[in-house]
Formats: structure tokens, sequence, C-alpha cells
């Protein structure tokens, strides 16, 4: 809804066990970010919903869920994408040990998916990586924008967010 999309509700797996701290807050951090970038923007974590964080609680936007996989440090979703996989996966192996990556800046990343932003690595400015022309430009291509993978071309080692990337978050949300 209008109101969901800029008051994001959440809630953070214990199944994250002795990692949830670190979760809970490179989360608080991540989001911190992009509602520094504009005051329209509240990610809200509902700790109460914590012990049943899933896909299936009704009572948050998002879930933020451990996986064990390789394939990714973390994955998330767009705002179009139904309940039952509205949900940020992340492989705490990898989140922890990300190289200049800090976890808060990955996760910031992630989270920029949920409100609704592509990689910047798929414009044709890039010249790699392309994943498809379902996007539309907010401001001019930004090689180091957190939401541009360092491997595709781009000039940030450390996944770390620009002014442009807060342009573009306030040319969609306001200030």
């Amino acid at each position: 809804s209008a109101a969901q999309a800029t008051n994001l509700t959440y809630c953070v797996s214990t199944k994250f066990g002795s990692d949830y701290t670190a979760v809970k807050n490179a989360m608080a951090n991540g989001a911190g970010q992009w509602e520094g970038a504009s005051s329209r923007i509240n990610f809200v974590h509902i700790a109460t919903q914590d012990g049943s964080c899933t896909t299936r609680n009704r009572n948050v936007v998002f879930s933020v869920e451990p996986t064990t996989t390789t394939q990714y440090i973390a994955r998330a979703f767009f705002p179009s994408t139904a309940k039952r996989s509205r949900n940020v996966l992340v492989s705490t192996n990898q989140l922890f040990n990300a190289g200049s990556w800090s976890p808060s800046n990955i996760l910031a990343h992630e989270l920029g998916h949920a409100l609704g932003f592509r990689h910047e690595h798929t414009r044709p400015e890039a010249g790699t990586c392309f994943e498809d022309n379902n996007w539309r430009p907010l401001t001019p291509y930004d090689s180091s924008s957190i939401m541009h993978y360092p491997q595709c071309n781009g000039s940030s080692d450390d996944l770390s967010m620009t002014e442009a990337d807060r342009e573009g978050i306030r040319s969609v949300y306001g200030s």
C-alpha cells in the first residue's frame, strides 16, 4: 500500500542464532542510509515478530531470514513482489566475510531493491553484467552507486552510498 511503501516494517529471524544481533544491527545501519537520504523512508524493525519471522508473518511487510546458499551474500525483493516471497535472505558466513564490503552496505544495497531500485550495472554505460531493459534512469550513470557491483566495472570497492543514490531516492520518494 502507499502507507507501507514509506513505512516498511520488518522482522529479523531469531534463527540467525549467535549472528542475530550483528544482522539486526547491520539491517538498522543499512536502513539508516536510505532513511538519511529521504525523510519519507522509514524502515521499522518489529522485534516482537522476530520469533516468528517468515514470509507468512502478516504483522510485517517483509522478513529477514538466514540462508545457507553460497550463490549470493544476500538477496531481496522488489515492491511488486507477492507477500509469500517478500524477504531478505542473508548468508551470514558470506555477509561477515565480504572483504571491503561492510555488512551494513550489503544490506543497504538489498534494501535498495526493496525500495524498487535495480542494479546500476544493467545500464549500457557499465559495458558488462547486463540484466534486462526493465529499468529507467533517475540520475546520470553512477559507476560508484551502492546499486552497482564493483565486479561489473563499478568504481567503488566498498559498495557505499553516493550522492547520486541519494538524489535517486529523493526523486522517487521525496526529500
